[in-house]
C-alpha cells in the first residue's frame, strides 16, 4: 500500500511529462495521459486517513482533463486543464 502523497508526487511528474511531451511528440504524449487517465480511475489502496482527499483529488483531476474533447493533440484548452490537475494535486499532496 503506498500512500497518497507518494501517489500523487507520481501523478504530478506523470503530468509534468506529458505537457512537456506534447510539444515535442504529440502521440508519445497522448499514450501517457491515457495511461495517466487509467491510473486516476482505478481504485488505489492508501490509508483510510488519506482516502477521502485522494479520491477526491483524483476524481477532480480526470473529470477536469476530461473537460477536454480533442486530446491527440496540444491544444490551449488541453495544456490548461493538464496543468490545472496538476497545480491541484499539488495542493493536495501538500495537505496530506
Amino acid at each position: 500500500m503506498k500512500n497518497a502523497k507518494e501517489l500523487l508526487g507520481e501523478y504530478i511528474a506523470l503530468l509534468e511529462k506529458i505537457i512537456i511531451d506534447y510539444n515535442y511528440n504529440e502521440d508519445e504524449a497522448f499514450k501517457l495521459l491515457e495511461k495517466l487517465k487509467a491510473s486516476l480511475g482505478e481504485k488505489q489502496s492508501v490509508p483510510d486517513s488519506e482516502k477521502e482527499l485522494f479520491e477526491a483529488c483524483t476524481y477532480n483531476a480526470l473529470a477536469t482533463i476530461n473537460t477536454v474533447l480533442e486530446q491527440e493533440k496540444k491544444s490551449s484548452q488541453l495544456l490548461g486543464a493538464l496543468t490545472e490537475a496538476k497545480e491541484e494535486m499539488k495542493e493536495i499532496s501538500s495537505m496530506l
